[in-house]
């Protein structure tokens, strides 16, 4: 209805401009008027509204206007042909539109499948970042076991080889302190051997015992595992020197070596990011008792090499002493 009736507003607008023009004594070209509304309502309209524009035309041209008689049948003529001429028009317009339309709608699908191959390749870049960035990783981790193989064989001075690994396991792992703690051979009570600490304020240091009642001693006791981070459990003996260090977070690994626990693998941070084995993206326990199960060979070899080197020492003096002793003659 809204394109018929533009049809009828184009031929009256035509022929109201025309009386006006009259009116005032004016040239009235109406027919050019009307040959315009046609074409206009053809172009936007289509053939029906363009077919009822003719016929509006034609009754105000030979009714309201001039009479036929005066103007003639070329008039008419000249309205058929313009007909056929505002038909063709109307016929091409459509096609247009239609071309348009059928533009705008490929268009639209490709921006949308640009958008969806766009999010698609986003998505595996994600993943091959993802897979890139565990893949250097386990690159690292694997590095830390093939440098604490090294140490092993490499460094059979307990506290040295201990200070090494220590370093190894910190600068890995990403943590602020790394310490192992082995039970004393005097008193029997787990002591911390070595530590690494660079930024330590003197409250946590080598030497300190290490009570069964603390969490290193929970993990030496069990065999398990112990994370720990501050304000999440009840009052323990590592607060006040956590309170003291800064400390936030950290985790107790045994050693263990056939079967016998040998000592403690403790890892501390700074910051708030606790170790555990529900982090998917971190698996710190998982892997560190991985390190924790090279760490007790490295340990039980260190401490048979000491024992081997203190019997070889015990033996020398005891042939010393047999070769310097005075020889009873009768």
């Amino acid at each position: 209805m809204l394109r018929y009736g533009a049809a009828v507003i184009l031929v009256a607008m035509a022929l109201a401009t025309a009386l006006v023009l009259r009116h005032n004594n004016l040239p009235h070209p109406f027919i050019p008027f009307s040959y315009a509304a046609i074409a206009i309502t053809f172009w936007c309209a289509g053939t029906g509204p363009g077919l009822l524009a003719l016929v509006l035309s034609y009754l105000a041209l030979s009714d309201l206007l001039i009479p036929v008689k005066i103007i003639g049948s070329a008039s008419e003529s000249y309205l058929v042909i313009y007909g056929i001429f505002g038909a063709a028009v109307s016929w091409f317009s459509a096609s247009r539109r239609r071309a348009e339309r059928l533009l705008t709608e490929a268009r639209d699908h490709l921006e949308l499948r640009v958008t969806q191959r766009t999010s698609e390749l986003s998505e595996t870049n994600k993943e091959l970042h993802a897979i890139h960035e565990e893949l250097w990783h386990e690159k690292d981790r694997l590095k830390l076991l093939l440098d604490l193989n090294n140490s092993i064989v490499s460094n059979l001075k307990l506290r040295d080889l201990l200070r090494d690994i220590s370093a190894s396991v910190r600068r890995l792992m990403q943590c602020d302190a790394v310490g192992v703690s082995l039970p004393d051979p005097e008193s029997g009570e787990l002591k911390l051997y070595a530590l690494d600490f660079p930024e330590a304020k003197g409250f946590l240091r080598e030497g300190m015992i290490r009570p069964p009642g603390s969490l290193a001693g929970r993990a030496f006791g069990t065999g398990e595992p112990v994370t720990f981070r501050v304000g999440a459990e009840s009052f323990t003996m590592e607060d006040t020197v956590f309170e003291s260090e800064a400390l936030q977070c950290a985790c107790w690994l045994p050693l263990i070596s056939r079967a016998r626990v040998l000592g403690v693998l403790g890892l501390s941070r700074l910051e708030a990011i606790p170790f555990s084995q529900d982090d998917v993206s971190l698996d710190d326990v998982s892997f560190l008792m991985q390190i924790a199960s090279q760490v007790a060979i490295a340990v039980e070899n260190a401490l048979a090499y000491s024992q081997i080197a203190g019997l070889k020492d015990k033996l020398a003096q005891e042939k010393l002493y047999l070769g310097v002793r005075p020889r009873i003659v009768f």
